[in-house]
């Protein structure tokens, strides 16, 4: 962790991994950073603890896209192996898998009210997942004309996603 004002190094985690971080998120409450490694791991770290809480291993591949929920309950996970994972943070327990994307899955994100989750892919697709079924509402199949690197939803609209891809575009969906 750095000090963005003086740019000094206040404090280093080991996570324990056996190979590089690629991904990172922050919770909404500041109190726990997510990782995940280029081995299949995800570690979720306490900040004021300065340690290691959890460790999820439900994914082959490298982990390349983690997000939140927007109350902290959840943590949302994609990886190389075309999988988003769902992690109870509470219990430690991954609550689905959900497989659908032909390839690498590159950016996950949560809806502002915890209703869908959306992902995006190598495979030049935008999924919406149904948090409360795990089931995929829908599919965009061409969403980008190369791999989809990035999704985001409107803080303030859940109907609202916007994604980004290698195809230099920036596609803004109303569901």
């Amino acid at each position: 962790m750095w000090c963005a004002t003086s740019g000094q190094r206040l404090f280093s985690v080991p996570t324990g991994a056996n190979r590089f971080v690629m991904s990172v998120a922050m919770a909404p409450d500041g109190r726990h950073v997510a990782c995940g490694t280029a081995e299949g791991g995800v570690y979720v770290l306490d900040v004021e603890a300065k340690l290691v809480t959890q460790r999820f291993e439900g994914h082959s591949a490298n982990v390349r896209a983690l997000a939140f929920s927007a109350d902290g309950a959840h943590l949302i996970t994609g990886a190389d192996d075309a999988h988003v994972n769902l992690y109870e943070l509470s219990t430690g327990l991954q609550v689905a898998s959900m497989p659908g994307h032909a390839s690498w899955v590159l950016g996950v994100a949560a809806a502002p009210d915890g209703s869908v989750i959306a992902s995006c892919s190598a495979d030049k697709s935008v999924r919406i997942w149904d948090v409360g079924t795990r089931q995929s509402l829908q599919v965009i199949a061409d969403a980008h004309t190369e791999q989809a690197w990035g999704v985001a939803f409107d803080p303030n609209n859940p109907n609202r996603l916007v994604s980004v891809g290698d195809d230099k575009a920036l596609r803004l969906y109303e569901r």
